[in-house]
């Protein structure tokens, strides 16, 4: 398909009038579009998003008419490509979310819905979603597309085992449900629908090629794909519903499913085992499959030294001389008996691990973290090479498995190929990983010659091309050589439910011409993104410091896994995707397009057009992608890059501006109060604040106070140095505590007193500077951090510990500092500073803190903000005020403030920020709380304002208990009984 700006044009007129959904055809949107989980780039024509059944009829019509392939796609999580192509992508991901109806054990849902939601629907009944997929962020039509199966293959086979009936939109725009039957169709009855007559055609068919089909189709125990013909032959019914599962979108667009619920697995039981060869365990898994386990898989060295690596129990587990790790799981009643009938099995046959580790409860940690944590390593490993899924679902027959890999063995040496790989007997799965970088034009020959072996491999054996994944755009050119007997059938199949190619082209039954053999993610002209910065003529130089790498090169280290499209409660990230929930406000969306245009000259002055802001507005600077993200690809980073580009390019808008300058208007505030705080109380005075400044007119600021923190200090001798010979901390104050509640402060210093810590509060001292930053505007928070190197400097060289009450500040001090100024004293300074609670924390782990509280009655609910997350260390707060005697803590887990700093202030930020932090707001407002309390003041903003409850910082409460400032009581709600 042609890519031409006019047809796009002419397909927004066509469906402008037809879809009341989106309709996208700007190029960063299809830049978007253009990506998905697996290693490809396809640019499609255009992006519609439809509001409902009609509108995909409709859409189906009309492509049917102007003749212009149409590609299904979910959640974009597949590994293989199968969502990408060069026509019309219609995202189905939004608004069919629907969970319609649970019916003993059949869920009815629509096909957006992702299988995480599914499952936390079922959570409290005793059924779970069968062969659930290893990414639960799939969603039900993507994951019944590909018929994907998960780590339980072996007990559960695939989904299509398990789905009853299904919602289907057919080339003409029909939608019919197709469901299993009873018994087949009646014979004399007249076919008049779309449907009748594929099905009456379909049934056909399949009698006319019966023998021919089966001679030609997989016998493999696990068969995957080929439209499923030779199971629906074998059936009783024919049922048509069958072939769309595993039809990657090509015979039709599934719109809802009904599948058949499984229980729970009943009890799992987890044995590790640890063997000196690959071919040890190999002969051990056989004994296993004796006994029916649950999950049957073999880690072979390289796989689980990641997870050794990166995870102190993991090793614990592994013995030093391992090279292959046995892994199985029975559940059910008799799962103790089998788990000690395994073992006597291989002792008995005198095959011996050198360690062995089982997991009998629930209480005790399973050895599938072993998985886990080595999955999450591979997906960190970042430089010029990392590893690639796209030669991973090779399937053998089990009795060939050994043969395989040795020549595997051989094959990868032959290509200077470094692999990891899991293997699963059972299935008769081997899961590759190859480490390369497909983008280079040599490497992406050398991984081809790789792949091209290694199938010709996989044909010797017997072995097909996919077990558990989607044919896609990665396997599918060696579809025509493992599968040349089946193929022509495939395509007659093809061409009776799509005569005209329409559905999802390139994919099942051949490749397209007009999609790229291996369409591999480019990184633009630049063949060596490590040159990225030498090359100035061609190159827009990066305006913050990147230490380690390029931004191009952060960028390029997403896998697009879509994980971060999360909306588990258990996850933090990410915070505006939850609310808007579309491609665009995704992290992964912010990192494709950031490696798109830097890496592309033509493309490069998007990076800082007012388009990409629109964007990279939607990140605001959580940080919660970067710290729960498997590959901690820096995406704030690149959105900061991206802000600070933009504001270079077309100066900053005036509520930015104001927004940059927090501190400006506060100590204005301050030494204007009580006028000041007159002012916001006034309706006038904060609707001209909004038209002069966008600060919401109906947001509930915090009032000023008449003495900063700074002069009190000055006052009581706090901006004096110590004495040298006494433990001695350095108090950074930031804005809020020096300008809006210097109780804060005040709290601070005087538990440090208490506990034998002299406290210096140096003059001089401004804020941190991420306002400005998170706004783009890097000049400002430079100087602001000039001016604070100046001042903490020397006290860091003279060991002081600076000691950060506000979270953002330390983050900033840690993590971006270095962004903005390549100076020493910038990382000195860094090394030296320590969160509030967190250094109280150490002091009570050595020893070293007081405790002697008095009992402070209270129903308290505590937040944790996502900065103070983002810094990577223990969150102890809970732990810390769960030393004071009688208070009842709650932890406000449910989500993000959804504040971000400034963000919340401004009045087009208002009703997102609202929604972000409505769960935990909700929480805080409607149970029995009576207060709250968190570290980060701009959370205490929203926890106050919509989350209507008193907030306070931890250090408040703790001083409290202390019994230190008196003054607090007037913050305190009057059921606080002190003894």
């Amino acid at each position: 398909m042609v890519q031409d700006p006019a047809l796009r044009e002419m397909i927004f007129d066509d469906l402008k009038g037809i879809i009341t959904g989106k309709i996208l055809i700007d190029p960063l949107s299809l830049k978007l579009y253009s990506c998905d989980a697996s290693p490809f780039e396809v640019t499609p024509l255009a992006v519609v998003i439809p509001n409902n059944e009609e509108e995909v009829s409709a859409l189906v019509k009309y492509a049917f008419e102007k003749k212009i392939p149409l590609i299904p796609r979910g959640g974009g999580t597949g590994t293989s490509g199968a969502a990408l192509g060069n026509g019309i992508i219609i995202d189905l991901s939004q608004n069919f979310t629907n969970i319609i109806s649970l019916d003993d054990e059949i869920l009815h849902a629509e096909c957006g819905v992702t299988i995480k939601q599914l499952g936390d629907f079922i959570a409290r009944t005793q059924f779970r979603i069968p062969s659930a997929p290893w990414n639960e962020e799939r969603t039900l039509g993507g994951w019944l597309s590909s018929d994907a199966s998960g780590p339980f293959l072996l007990a559960d086979k695939h989904p299509r085992h398990y789905v009853t009936a299904l919602k289907v939109v057919l080339d003409d725009g029909s939608v019919s449900w197709f469901e299993s039957t009873s018994q087949g169709s009646e014979p004399t009855k007249e076919k008049v629908s779309r449907a009748e007559i594929v099905q009456e055609r379909f049934s056909f068919f399949l009698e006319d090629q019966k023998d021919e089909l089966l001679s030609a189709t997989s016998t493999l125990p696990y068969p995957h794909g080929n439209y499923n013909l030779r199971e629906t032959i074998k059936s009783k019914n024919k049922d048509l519903h069958q072939v769309f599962l595993g039809a990657e979108g090509t015979l039709g667009i599934i719109l809802a499913a009904k599948i058949k619920l499984v229980e729970k697995h009943a009890n799992p039981q987890w044995g590790l085992y640890c063997f000196n060869t690959l071919q040890e365990s190999m002969e051990a898994s056989h004994y296993a499959l004796q006994h029916s386990p649950e999950l049957c898989d073999i880690l072979e060295h390289r796989f689980f030294s990641l997870a050794k690596a990166g995870d102190n129990l993991c090793a614990e587990w592994i013995h030093p001389n391992t090279n292959a790790v046995l892994l199985l799981c029975f559940s059910g009643a008799n799962q103790n008996i089998s788990l000690n009938a395994f073992d006597k099995s291989i002792s008995e046959a005198g095959i011996i691990p050198i360690r062995t580790y089982h997991c009998l409860d629930a209480q005790t940690p399973s050895p599938w973290r072993l998985r886990e944590v080595a999955l999450k390593a591979l997906a960190r490993v970042k430089g010029p090479e990392t590893f690639h899924q796209f030669i991973d679902d090779l399937v053998l027959p089990r009795e060939n498995l050994g043969a395989f890999l040795e020549q595997l063995t051989t094959v990868l040496k032959e290509h200077e190929s470094t692999a990891v790989y899991a293997i699963c007997p059972g299935t008769g799965q081997v899961q590759l990983r190859v480490l390369g970088t497909p983008q280079k034009s040599k490497e992406s020959a050398r991984l081809w010659s790789l792949a091209d072996k290694v199938y010709g491999l996989v044909q010797d054996f017997g072995g097909a091309l996919s077990c558990q994944e989607a044919l896609g755009l990665s396997r599918l050119p060696w579809q025509a050589k493992l599968s040349a007997g089946i193929l022509p059938s495939l395509q007659k199949i093809k061409d009776l439910f799509d005569p005209y190619n329409q559905f999802n082209p390139g994919k099942v039954v051949g490749t397209s011409s007009e999609i790229p053999i291996w369409p591999f993610r480019s990184l633009g002209d630049l063949e060596n993104p490590s040159e990225q910065n030498k090359n100035s003529a061609a190159t827009i130089q990066p305006i913050l410091k990147w230490k380690d790498n390029s931004p191009l090169i952060e960028a390029s280290h997403c896998n697009g896994c879509g994980l971060c499209k999360t909306q588990s409660s258990t996850k933090r990230m990410c915070p505006t995707n939850r609310v808007i929930k579309n491609e665009h406000a995704t992290p992964r969306a912010k990192a494709n397009l950031a490696r798109m245009l830097l890496g592309s000259p033509k493309d490069q002055q998007l990076f800082s057009s007012e388009e990409m802001r629109d964007i990279s507005d939607l990140c605001i600077n959580c940080r919660m992608c970067a710290t729960e993200c498997p590959s901690h690809v820096d995406i704030p980073g690149l959105m900061l890059e991206a802000k600070v580009a933009n504001v270079e390019m077309h100066s900053i808008e005036r509520s930015d501006w104001v927004l940059s300058r927090t501190e400006l208007f506060s100590s204005l505030g301050s030494m204007l109060a009580p006028l000041s705080n007159l002012m916001l109380g006034n309706f006038f005075s904060r609707w001209l604040i909004e038209k002069l400044f966008g600060i919401s007119r109906s947001r509930k600021l915090p009032p000023f106070a008449r003495a900063n923190f700074i002069k009190r200090a000055k006052k009581k001798g706090w901006t004096k140095k110590p004495n040298p010979a006494k433990t001695k901390v350095a108090y950074f104050v930031d804005i809020f505590a020096n300008y809006h509640d210097p109780s804060v402060g005040e709290a601070i210093v005087a538990i440090l007193h208490h506990n034998g810590i002299e406290v210096h509060v140096p003059e001089g001292q401004v804020g941190c500077g991420m306002a400005p930053l998170a706004q783009g505007d890097v000049d400002y928070a430079r100087a602001a951090l000039r001016q604070n190197i100046r001042v903490f400097a020397d006290l860091a060289r003279e060991g002081y510990p600076i000691i950060c009450s506000e979270p953002t500040a330390a983050l900033f001090f840690k993590q971006d500092a270095g962004r903005l100024l390549e100076d020493p004293d910038v990382d000195l300074v860094a090394s030296k500073v320590e969160e509030f609670t967190s250094f109280l924390w150490n002091l009570h782990v050595q020893g070293l803190l007081k405790t002697d509280f008095s009992p402070v009655n209270l129903q308290v609910g505590q937040h944790v903000p996502c900065h103070l997350k983002a810094l990577g260390q223990p969150l102890v707060t809970a732990q810390l005020l769960g030393l004071i005697p009688q208070l009842h803590l709650e932890a406000l887990t449910d989500s993000c403030s959804g504040m971000a700093g400034t963000y919340g202030l401004k009045a087009s930020n208002l009703s997102l920020s609202k929604s972000i932090g409505q769960p935990m707001l909700s929480h805080l407002e409607k149970s029995n709380l009576v207060l709250g309390t968190t570290e980060c003041s701009a959370c205490r903003i929203q926890m106050e304002d919509v989350g209507a409850k008193q907030t306070v910082h931890p250090a408040q409460l703790l001083a409290f208990a202390y019994g230190l400032l008196p003054q607090l009581s007037r913050m305190m709600p009057k059921m606080v009984k002190k003894n």
